[in-house]
């Protein structure tokens, strides 16, 4: 699932507070997709579902954005306005890291966790007398 579908759900909540039926329809998306992208976004702390009794029949649940919901939304769209620049180098570097990253991991090491020794190596390093 997308960044920008998780954006595209958050908004229309935003804006609706719908059961899951509306946000379908607000969304355009298929349905299981939806449901999937909401799922997600509860277990994520971005959006939280109010049971509503109206009249006869099981009740029905209301999305609605929590505040952390908000904050990550204005977080998507200040970091669209932010134009990214890089030079050839920095390019070129990031491309040699990526294939880097790609040989420890056919060797069976993680690259993160590599990373993370790494940098408790260079910590210890600088600690010492």
């Amino acid at each position: 699932m997308s960044v920008e579908s998780k954006v595209r759900v958050l908004t229309a909540v935003q804006g609706l507070n719908p059961g899951v039926k509306e946000l379908v329809k607000a969304t355009k998306m298929r349905g299981q997709a939806t449901i999937q992208i909401v799922r997600a976004l509860r277990a994520q702390g971005l959006v939280d579902a109010e049971k509503r009794v109206n009249g006869r029949g099981r009740p029905r649940e209301v999305l609605r954005v929590t505040p952390l919901g908000v904050e990550y939304l204005e977080a998507y769209f200040r970091l669209g306005r932010v134009p990214l620049r890089a030079s050839e180098a920095e390019l070129m570097r990031a491309a040699e890291e990526a294939r880097y990253a790609g040989r420890l991991a056919e060797r069976g090491v993680d690259p993160f966790m590599a990373f993370v020794e790494l940098n408790a190596l260079v910590r210890a390093a600088g600690d010492a007398p």
